[in-house]
């Protein structure tokens, strides 16, 4: 997989396919850079606070759920972020 880019990141989330498949690879994505934990919440939560269209919030609360319940196990301090970022976000939806 490519290297980590925090713009690369912020575009990927932008042209999210909502769709399973779109949500499921970008979150194996995000697992795959999980040392970039604290990077990727905040381009997250920054992003999220911007889109105006509720589908597309929605889309990226699918991803950090997808993000949290396949990385428990292998990456613990992303899905930590990303439950506070979650936690935080979520009076946005």
């Amino acid at each position: 997989m490519a290297t980590f880019n925090a713009k690369s990141f912020e575009k990927k989330l932008k042209t999210l396919d909502p769709s399973q498949t779109g949500i499921q690879t970008l979150s194996l994505w995000i697992l795959h850079h999980k040392h970039h934990a604290k990077i990727i919440t905040s381009v997250w939560t920054d992003l999220i606070s911007q889109v105006p269209k509720p589908e597309r919030k929605l889309a990226l609360f699918y991803l950090a759920n997808d993000v949290v319940q396949n990385g428990k196990r292998k990456a613990k301090d992303l899905v930590d972020m990303f439950g506070k970022a979650f936690m935080d976000s979520i009076s946005l939806l």
